[in-house]
């Protein structure tokens, strides 16, 4: 449909778009990583097919800093984690998107409109960095690991 193309192998789904390619993998959580009911977790590896400036509709939100044209990496808040106890997150990205974790609210489990959608948009710009650093709405960008794909990393909270 569309130019996308799915893939399946023994252990990974890929999906490819004239773009991007998409490749999510099922993996077990580690045992000291647990959470009460939940072992299983998808890891998301997403890949530009294109060059970047050749994005139509860049994309948005903690996939879309990856690809907003500085090659850098913005970091937002971050959770400081009780030693033991319930916890609730705070922290929401909260300087590394613009707004705020409720504009990516959906109304549903099939909804695609929320205050950034790029869905059903034949083009968007990318956001504009330098703009929203200075006006206070993201923290300023740190030179990062580059490579071909985009993912979420593991902080080593003992390194600092």
């Amino acid at each position: 449909v569309d130019d996308v193309i799915l893939k399946m192998t023994y252990g990974s789904l890929y999906v490819l778009t004239p773009e991007f390619e998409v490749i999510i993998t099922p993996y077990q959580f580690r045992l000291e990583r647990n959470v009460k009911g939940l072992h299983h977790r998808l890891d998301v590896q997403i890949r530009l097919r294109v060059p970047e400036e050749k994005i139509t509709v860049a994309p948005h939100g903690i996939i879309g800093q990856g690809w907003d044209g500085d090659g850098k990496a913005i970091n937002g808040e971050q959770d400081v984690f009780p030693t033991s106890g319930e916890f609730t997150t705070y922290a929401q990205a909260k300087g590394a998107i613009e707004g705020i974790a409720d504009d990516y609210m959906l109304a549903g489990p099939f909804a695609t409109a929320f205050k950034f959608s790029r869905f059903g948009l034949t083009s968007a710009a990318p956001r504009d960095v330098v703009k929203l650093v200075a006006a206070g709405v993201l923290n300023a960008p740190k030179d990062g690991v580059s490579s071909d794909f985009v993912g979420s990393t593991e902080v080593d909270f003992e390194a600092k």
